[in-house]
């Protein structure tokens, strides 16, 4: 039995008026089917982008890259070309090719293995190699040796969190897998490398935003860091009051907090991004 890739989009995209039984084998058929053409292009305002997607998370985030998150892609629309950003919480990359496809030198940080290896992958696909440079650690308050702790090894996947158990919601949660990694503070970081200087930070890694926060202090006190922007969890409250002092104390202004529509409802409905800006 053949499926078109049209076909096997829509199934894979919804598919609950299927019976449950044939659902499932459909829906494996589709996944099969796209599978087969594991880089795609998908087209942005500023061209195509190659991305790697060999599983189905990977193929969704590519493909609802201008829908997801369209503030993100507003906020990066408004860098200088030649800035710099720091992408914390890269995932495959979709935000760092965007901004380098727009010229923006990118840092981009992940340290969940089969993540890394899609970024590193699709700043090949694309020529992106002296735009971004991608880096396999995770950032905290302090520089140590920790567990990342991983709620899916997958191609795409995201929750993981670095030396705490805690998930998105601030529950205790028990984790798939726990893989050995290295933990930095950002101002140490920037201490001991001196790589280029973060005009922008996006910060997006479902778990210890306020550690890391607290072990950048330095560098988000410094005038050349323009923007944040930090998705950040309400339902959570005193972490996300947490956020806000951090990057206040830090001398930057709250512009505005976004979510794309999809997310009015289910589980991310009380998720946005929140934008901070140095006052001029």
């Amino acid at each position: 039995m053949s499926i078109t890739r049209s076909l096997a989009e829509t199934v894979l995209r919804g598919y609950s008026f299927i019976p449950r039984l044939l659902g499932r084998a459909v829906q494996s058929l589709a996944a099969e089917r796209l599978s087969q053409e594991v880089v795609w292009d998908f087209f942005t305002p500023h061209g195509p982008i190659k991305l790697w997607c060999p599983t189905y998370t990977a193929y969704w985030r590519a493909k609802t890259l201008t829908e997801k998150e369209p503030e993100t892609l507003a906020w990066i629309d408004g860098f200088a070309a030649g800035d710099v950003l720091w992408d914390i919480g890269a995932n495959v990359g979709l935000y760092s090719l965007y901004a380098a496809q727009r010229g923006v030198t990118v840092l981009a940080f992940e340290p969940l293995p089969a993540n890394l290896h899609a970024l590193t992958t699709n700043i090949e696909l694309n020529g992106f190699d002296r735009r971004i440079a991608a880096y396999g650690l995770a950032f905290s308050d302090t520089t140590r040796l920790d567990y990342l702790n991983v709620s899916s090894p997958l191609v795409g996947a995201a929750l993981s969190s670095f030396g705490s158990t805690l998930d998105v919601h601030g529950h205790s949660c028990t984790p798939q897998v726990r893989l050995a990694t290295i933990g930095y503070g950002i101002d140490r970081f920037m201490g001991d490398f001196s790589p280029p200087f973060p005009n922008h930070i996006k910060l997006d890694v479902d778990s210890i935003e306020v550690e890391i926060l607290h072990g950048a202090a330095t560098v988000l006190a410094d005038p050349r860091l323009q923007s944040v922007s930090v998705e950040i969890n309400e339902a959570v409250t005193l972490k996300a009051q947490a956020i806000t002092d951090a990057l206040q104390q830090a001398g930057l202004t709250f512009l505005h907090r976004r979510h794309s529509p999809m997310f009015d409802h289910g589980a991310h409905k009380d998720s946005y991004n929140y934008v901070f800006i140095r006052p001029i």
